[in-house]
Formats: structure tokens, sequence, C-alpha cells
């Protein structure tokens, strides 16, 4: 039986793709990120890359991107844009909870210190733990896998979908990962984790050792032990555009919008 023909790869999906491949810049991209690490290694205010430039460290995979994420606590937001500010950045702030745009010109990148639901806020010690890795000159920290993976449970939005950067890191750090760590840093959303647990087993049926059955098994046990009898919809801390039907017109309850108490 012949492979199905898939359909035509645009542009986009194109520029998306991940490739096994060295972090590519063009000089331009360069100088300015070099003056975005040396301005914030001038403050010496903790910060850590994400984003492809993490994922690149870990994998070994490169896709291309419009920016690179920088990663720095709550706390150091006004400390940190100041720190652009005089090294020639325009700041923009996109999300007050959690992301702020430092430009110049037509390049940017992005100072993440939230994740857009509002459900993670970034203290200094989320950024403790990852790998030192040498960026354009300059030992910067990365994010560790573990933070990485918390904040990758999230995305899930119909045009865009990180499972496949859980799946990448879990195989290529052989499952070398603090899975409660993980966990603690999920809180009430660790179903999520479950979810792409069971995707890793599905997409590398032949690495399903590499998960701790123990943390599948409880996982599973606590999911189905915990009673919810509310008409509460948790989709919209994932994807609030395909969900927000449910919470507009199906009645049912927003997460977003209050606390809940009890576990999911």
């Amino acid at each position: 039986m012949s492979t199905p023909k898939t359909h035509t790869i645009s542009k986009q999906e194109l520029q998306s793709t991940s490739h096994q491949k060295a972090i590519s810049f063009s000089e331009r991209e360069q100088e300015v990120y070099r003056k975005a690490v040396s301005a914030l290694t001038r403050s010496s205010l903790p910060f850590a890359l994400g984003g492809a430039i993490a994922l690149n460290a870990y994998t070994g995979l490169w896709r291309g991107t419009k920016d690179i994420d920088i990663f720095i606590s709550h706390r150091d937001v006004e400390q940190a844009t100041k720190a652009l500010e005089e090294a020639g950045f325009t700041i923009k702030v996109e999300f007050t909870h959690w992301l702020i745009k430092a430009y110049i010109d037509d390049l940017f990148i992005d100072l993440i210190f939230g994740n857009d639901n509002g459900e993670l806020v970034i203290e200094r010690e989320h950024i403790k733990g990852g790998s030192c890795i040498d960026f354009l000159g300059y030992k910067v920290s990365i994010l560790s896998p573990e933070e990485i993976i918390a904040s990758k449970c999230f995305v899930a939005v119909r045009h865009r979908f990180d499972g496949h950067d859980i799946a990448h890191i879990i195989l290529a750090l052989q499952g070398n990962i603090d899975w409660n760590k993980v966990i603690d840093r999920l809180g009430r959303h660790r179903a999520l984790l479950l979810w792409h647990l069971i995707l890793f087993s599905y997409v590398y049926p032949g690495y399903r050792h590499l998960i701790p059955k123990d943390i599948m098994w409880s996982l599973i046990q606590e999911l189905f032990e915990t009673q919810d009898e509310s008409k509460a919809c948790n989709g919209v801390f994932i994807d609030p555009f395909s969900y927000n039907v449910d919470v507009e017109s199906w009645g049912l309850i927003d997460c977003r919008k209050i606390k809940i108490a009890r576990n999911i």
C-alpha cells in the first residue's frame, strides 16, 4: 500500500517546520539579540532564554523564529525594561500580566514574565535550574526542561500546538525529567501533563519506557477519583477561541474568571 500524499505545505508551515540543525540568525538579528543579552547581563538581573533557543539546546532542533524569548521574574520587569531602553530598545507592553516586546526597528525580543492565561507567574526560582549555553558570545542560562514542558502544556490553540516540542524534549533527554517538578508547577492543571504523556506514548510506542509508570498511574487515578459536578470549562485555559462558545452560548463556566479551590 502506497503512502498517502500529504497536502501542499504553505510558506508559514514550512517556516515552522523543525529541522536538525544549528541556530541560525542573520548578522542584523545577531546584532540586536546580542545587544539585548548584553544589556540584561550588565543589569545583573537573572534571566533565561526560552523558546526556539532552549529547544535547540535540548534537542538540536531548529525552526525559523521571528524573535527570541527572554524569561524574567515578574518582579524584575521594571528594571529589565529600563536596561533595554538604555540600550536603545523601544518598549511596547503587549499584555501587562505576561509579555513585553522590545524593538529596534522591525526586530524585537519577547520579554516574558508569565503566560497568556495568567496561570504561570514567573518568579526568579523558575528561571533557575536550566543549562548554560554560549549564545552570541555570552554565557547565558536557558529555561529548565521542566519549566518549558509546564508552559508548553498550555499551548494548544487551533493554529498552534506545542505538544510536539514536549515530545521531542522527552525523547531527546531520554525521559531524564523531574516529573514531580512539572506536576508541582502545573498545580491544578496537572491533568494536562497526563494528556501529553499519553500523546508521547502514542507518537513513540517504542519509547514508552521513558515515561515513569508511577507518574502515569497517579495522574490517571487522580483524574478518575476526583468528582466534579460543576459546569466548569477548563478548555479556555488552552484555547480561549475554540472553547469560547462553551462559555458564551452553552452555559459553562469560564474558569479563567473564577478561583477554584479544589483540584481538577
